[in-house]
């Protein structure tokens, strides 16, 4: 289904950012000293940093939120349930592996992804 430009889709995904980081347990996929990553990634990095100062000004703006944070950087925000938001830059070969619960790439325990026009990376992938 299509959505159109101004509809919410980057404050969506930011808010669903903040529901898996918060509100669920990875720690049953997560090794000793080992952080969980939800990866904030879309067509390009500056739609990416948008979604990323939607969940700051929202983990900010909210002193229940604000308490989970442990640090804050430009491009990441650690939580204390070893989760960090982090700001990744789009390739399209990882776009399939949205939908899986838990993704291991790179070291990285790779939580989630939330992101925005993943329609465009799917065109990515299949040129047909």
């Amino acid at each position: 289904m299509p959505v159109c430009r101004r509809s919410g889709k980057s404050f969506y995904a930011a808010c669903k950012a903040i529901e898996l980081g918060l509100f669920h347990d990875w720690t049953p996929y997560l090794s000793a000293g080992e952080v969980g990553v939800i990866q904030i990634a879309s067509s390009l990095r500056s739609q990416s940093q948008v979604i990323f100062r939607y969940i700051s000004g929202i983990l900010n703006g909210n002193p229940y939120f604000k308490q989970y944070i442990k640090n804050e950087f430009k491009e990441s925000i650690e939580l204390l349930n070893r989760m960090v938001m982090e700001v990744a830059s789009c390739i399209a070969q990882y776009v399939l592996e949205v939908f899986s619960p838990v993704c291991y790439m790179r070291r990285v325990s790779l939580c989630r992804k939330a992101g925005a026009q993943i329609g465009s990376w799917c065109k990515q992938l299949d040129p047909q």
